[in-house]
């Protein structure tokens, strides 16, 4: 049945400047249009830049790019030239960092995070993908709190990034913050 009501009288209240950091990105990404159209010019921009970072023999940030535009818009990697492969398979940082992923007890998810860490030392804290990794060792660690902030550090810096959104409200609702939870996967989804 049609709805009985309207919600086109409805306005968002608007921020207050000393709005916490959670409240600023959810608010944000309410506001944002999905990528829609614009995905595949988003998706063949950071497959350039993975192109481009081939080209300068830096695989392991190649590799990253390509996970940044999964998650950002679910394109799947396209095909590798046979360098670009051999690129891949020569790469420590790159069996590293999806050795590490895999970990499954206590031990082994401490010892990812350290690489993890190790890996965003070397390459940026601010870089996305990682922070991502980061937070999500983090929070099977349950360290709640530091995984949504890195959570928040990645949503400000790449608004766009679907997956970041999922793994705030899995965060979020591990902390009985329904709403919120709610709040994020509905912005990943709408991504």
């Amino acid at each position: 049945a049609p709805a009985t009501y309207s919600l086109a009288a409805y306005r968002p209240r608007p921020l207050a400047a000393d709005a916490p950091a959670l409240e600023r990105v959810l608010a944000q990404a309410a506001r944002l249009p999905p990528l829609g159209p614009e995905a595949p010019q988003a998706h063949l921009a950071l497959r350039a830049e993975a192109e481009r970072l081939f080209a300068a023999e830096k695989p392991f940030e190649a590799f990253l790019s390509m996970l940044e535009d999964h998650f950002s818009t679910g394109a799947l990697v396209d095909k590798l030239s046979p360098q670009q492969q051999l690129a891949m398979q020569a790469c420590q940082p790159i069996h590293d960092l999806t050795r590490a992923l895999l970990a499954k007890d206590k031990e082994g998810i401490q010892a990812a995070l350290a690489t993890v860490q190790g890996l965003r030392q070397q390459h940026g804290l601010e870089q996305p993908v990682l922070a991502l990794f980061e937070g999500n060792l983090r929070a099977k660690l349950g360290q709640r709190q530091a995984a949504m902030a890195l959570y928040l550090q990645v949503l400000q810096a790449k608004p766009h990034m679907a997956a970041a959104y999922q793994d705030l409200g899995d965060a979020l609702y591990a902390q009985f913050d329904a709403p919120n939870a709610w709040r994020s996967w509905d912005a990943g989804r709408a991504m």
